[in-house]
């Protein structure tokens, strides 16, 4: 009996120093790996640190880069408005220079028509003997008047070729 019980005193004894190893391989490796991490988490913070100062710095700029295309689409903005401010400006004033041209021309191209009328009337009636009948007065109205400045401007324009008449 006494030599069963040293024996299984030598079995477990034997069983606790091969645990004991097993606990210290164990104990080594969970050591190592925990180095590892640690290495690894070190490297992820540095990963992490640099990230975050490139992203600061890519913000700062694409902040500035932003803010320096809205001042430049504002400052285009007003450019362009000012431009169709100058379009329209001109635009009237070329008009209005257009139909003053036109009824300077109008004028003088009525006044030899009506002088040309008049040498028409001296031929049929002095030399031809014929009996002469004036046009209707509505050749003197112009179409431009009608159709630019409207039937006022028509309605003037055909009195004043009566008058002149």
């Amino acid at each position: 009996h006494l030599e069963t019980m040293r024996a299984t005193y030598q079995l477990n004894a034997e069983k606790l120093e091969y645990n004991y190893r097993v606990l210290l391989e164990r104990d080594a490796e969970n050591i190592a790996t925990i180095n590892q991490q640690k290495r690894k988490l070190s490297r992820q913070h540095d990963v992490l640190s640099s990230l975050k100062h490139k992203y600061s710095g890519s913000d700062v700029k694409a902040s500035e880069e932003n803010s320096k295309l809205t001042d430049e689409y504002k400052r285009i903005t007003e450019q362009f408005k000012d431009l169709q401010a100058k379009f329209r400006h001109f635009g009237k004033v070329d008009a209005a220079k257009y139909s003053q041209l036109w009824r300077l021309q109008q004028q003088e191209a009525c006044g030899l028509a009506r002088q040309l009328l008049a040498a028409d009337r001296v031929i049929h009636e002095q030399q031809l003997g014929w009996q002469w009948a004036p046009p209707d007065e509505g050749i003197f109205v112009s179409p431009h008047d009608a159709t630019h400045t409207g039937p006022a401007a028509a309605a003037a324009a055909a009195g004043s070729a009566a008058a002149a008449a």
